[in-house]
């Protein structure tokens, strides 16, 4: 098995040698290398399904010449998209930033209704909504960050 993760990381680490910050990000790299990680240290216990997805996520991996752009595959975003989903089922792991993004956009889509009865108020209906979404930005980040601070405390983030 560690001559296996040892393969994995490598290859991780070569294929995405010259790729920059954001085109790393793109491809969830820091979130391969942590499940890496957590699987060396035994966290996370690995099946033969968990196994194959993520050496054909890694090995599969969009390749880039110096200059050049990456070429995103939609099927290889589809699988760490599953992945992560897997991951966070059956081990209770998260990505990163995970709750703040779910509150944040929950915030939005709850805020607006509930800003119509400020706007109603003041008799302007156009001013409610923004207020609500703004509103719902900043409830649904802080609760999302209060998450995220819990998850990283119980080691739960990738």
């Amino acid at each position: 098995m560690s001559d296996w993760l040892e393969e994995m990381k490598i290859n991780l680490l070569d294929n995405t040698a010259d790729f920059s910050d954001q085109e790393k990000e793109n491809i969830h790299f820091e979130y391969l290398k942590n499940l890496l990680d957590k699987i060396e240290s035994k966290n996370i216990t690995i099946d033969t399904d968990l196994q194959f997805n993520i050496e054909y996520i890694v090995n599969e991996m969009p390749t880039k010449t110096n200059g050049n752009k990456i070429d995103y595959k939609s099927k290889h975003i589809n699988e760490i998209s599953n992945l992560q989903t897997h991951i966070a089922e059956k081990f209770n792991f998260v990505k990163k930033g995970n709750f703040r993004k779910r509150y944040m956009g929950m915030g939005v889509s709850l805020g607006m209704p509930f800003g119509l009865p400020f706007g109603a108020a003041l008799g302007k209906i156009g001013f409610s909504l923004i207020f609500g979404m703004i509103l719902g930005i900043i409830i649904g980040a802080l609760v999302g960050n209060h998450f995220d601070k819990k998850a990283k405390a119980e080691n739960r983030v990738l």
